[in-house]
């Protein structure tokens, strides 16, 4: 499937933006109730795939490294 293509499956592209913590790397796809998923990059290193929506609106700002940082101290 060429580039072109994939960009046209999702309304924004959030590739290299930066929420919070997280960095979008790329779209991966949508999940059961069509919410998009993406592939991002937390400060630490960690990378995992998240819905699109909860970080924008904010319920997931780290990969949860943030939340053990705030409890070991």
């Amino acid at each position: 499937m060429t580039s072109m293509m994939m960009t046209c499956r999702y309304k924004q592209d959030l590739s290299g933006v930066k929420i919070n913590h997280l960095t979008f790397l790329h779209y991966v796809g949508k999940d059961d109730s069509r919410n998009a998923i993406w592939r991002v990059r937390c400060d630490c290193g960690l990378e995992f795939d998240v819905r699109a929506f909860s970080v924008k609106q904010g319920s997931t700002r780290s990969c949860g490294c943030q939340r053990r940082n705030k409890e070991s101290n």
